[in-house]
């Protein structure tokens, strides 16, 4: 039923991993306005990053294959912009980092099956398991771990066995409960009492963006997107106004999108070669962080002015 239309790509969950039509379309006729220039980044994999909650720092899953005897793949590193460091946090294969207010604490999730999501404490170097544990939190396959805006809760999807679907416990890992059946890629909004997600429209027959309430009630359909195949990561801005998520562009797979949340209105915010996708808001709901993968090994993290549409990388060439 429900189960078989949904879409349960591995690439998509984990990258965390258009034409748009009715009322959910670009409504001018203009040229679209995106930065097609790709800027120049340094050489550096990252892909998956989260801005930390004074957006001064980024954290991001890192790559590095040139050392067969000391292989770093999907490890957690941090950059401080003050500094312009980068630096190791978590030196094992983590994937979609997020963070604590106090960034001492990192959630994140096990590329190993059964899938689990962990919290690793920077200060004390100790990790914590918060699902898959016996008589606390049963669930297994858990992915994508985002801590409330309070941090007082967790959400994540389960996205295998039954039952699936968008969970939210407490930020220990105790009082599990299954919010929306066979919804994925879930995120908070901003005042924590309701969250975004992707989940199967009746309808349209095909992938939407809905929001509903912790509770399980007043489900709304977001979107009516066509292509809707590589549909990903929808997220909301700090002040609740639009929603970025990635989705199938006009000459690739996968771009950005921003839509204005009392509109509805879409537009489409870069373009370019390859795959554009896991996007994080800076604090300050000015600009977006996303990676682009250029061919099947070339993950490189850039920013976007969501009001100029200027694109920059994070690591700038020296």
């Amino acid at each position: 039923m429900i189960k078989a239309k949904l879409n349960y790509n591995m690439l998509q969950l984990m990258g965390y991993l258009v034409l748009i039509l009715a009322n959910c379309s670009i409504t001018s006729d203009e040229e679209p306005i995106w930065d097609t220039d790709i800027p120049p980044s340094e050489d550096f994999e990252a892909i998956n990053a989260e801005w930390s909650r004074d957006g001064s720092k980024i954290y991001f899953q890192h790559n590095d294959f040139s050392d067969q005897e000391n292989i770093i793949q999907n490890h957690i590193w941090v950059y401080d912009l003050n500094i312009n460091e980068r630096s190791s946090v978590y030196d094992n294969q983590a994937y979609n980092v997020d963070v604590n207010q106090s960034d001492d604490k990192i959630l994140f999730h096990s590329p190993i099956s059964p899938f689990g999501i962990y919290e690793f404490d920077i200060k004390s170097n100790a990790t914590i398991q918060i699902t898959n544990v016996n008589g606390i939190n049963e669930y297994r396959n858990a992915i994508g771990g985002r801590y409330s805006p309070d941090y007082s809760k967790i959400l994540a999807t389960v996205f295998a066995g039954e039952p699936r679907g968008i969970i939210v416990m407490d930020s220990s890992g105790a009082k599990p409960k299954m919010v929306v059946e066979y919804g994925i890629m879930s995120e908070w909004f901003p005042n924590g009492d309701k969250i975004i997600y992707v989940g199967w429209s009746e309808d349209l027959k095909s992938e939407q963006i809905f929001e509903i309430n912790l509770d399980g009630t007043n489900k709304t359909q977001l979107t009516r997107l066509q292509n809707t195949q590589n549909l990903a990561g929808p997220v909301v801005s700090p002040n609740g106004d639009k929603i970025a998520f990635a989705n199938n562009g006009e000459d690739s797979i996968s771009e950005i999108f921003l839509m204005d949340y009392t509109s509805g209105e879409i537009m489409q915010i870069t373009s370019g070669p390859g795959i554009a996708n896991s996007i994080s808001w800076h604090p300050n709901g000015e600009k977006l962080l996303f990676n682009r993968t250029i061919e099947s090994s070339n993950s490189r993290l850039y920013i976007i002015d969501v009001n100029t549409l200027e694109v920059e990388p994070v690591f700038k060439i020296k």
